[in-house]
């Protein structure tokens, strides 16, 4: 766990423990919230969890899945077929990795983290887990997919070898008809 994810638990464990001890005095001095002005968030849908490679900065990727990755994993295309992806994390700059050239999308693999790196619109983020047809860590999926590519050093890889964004159409509710 992370020092700040860490400080930030304990403060709101310790801040729950201070309510329940003193649960009678917070309830009798409970204010209603009033209605005007209340704004609800909108429901989670699965096009939601669509990466938009070229629009979405590292953070806000991170931030999405955050938001989002309880429910559903972020989303992507590789090779035509839809993929999930989990366990994000922002990468810091690497001399190695600042290839401004790349499309977004493109894949590069980071031995160190042992992350899969994905251009985004401002740099990369990485990726510790797809599921293709089975959950895969970054390793195994560069194994067994990308290292032929990057061994051959193919020019097709700026094209074929990415993942592009997945365009979900948001739901739309039918009316029931009624019968009289």
């Amino acid at each position: 766990m992370h020092l700040p994810t860490l400080r930030y638990s304990m403060f709101c464990h310790f801040q729950l423990i201070s309510v329940l001890n003193n649960l009678p005095w917070y309830l009798r001095h409970s204010t209603q919230q009033p209605k005007e002005g209340v704004t609800f968030a909108p429901k989670i849908t699965a096009s939601m969890s669509c990466i938009k490679w070229e629009e979405q900065s590292a953070e806000q990727i991170v931030r999405l899945e955050r938001a989002v990755g309880f429910l559903m994993p972020l989303q992507a295309v590789w090779m035509g077929s839809p993929i999930k992806l989990r366990n994000f994390v922002e990468v810091p700059d690497f001399d190695n990795i600042s290839d401004t050239a790349s499309l977004p999308g493109c894949l590069r693999y980071h031995r160190a983290s042992q992350r899969l790196l994905v251009r985004c619109k401002d740099g990369w983020v990485g990726v510790g887990t797809i599921i293709l047809k089975k959950k895969l860590s970054a390793t195994d999926f560069y194994n067994g997919y990308l290292h032929h590519w990057f061994v051959q050093k193919s020019t097709m890889q700026q094209d074929e070898c990415r993942f592009h964004t997945l365009c979900l159409q948001p739901k739309t509710k039918k009316k029931q008809r009624r019968e009289v």
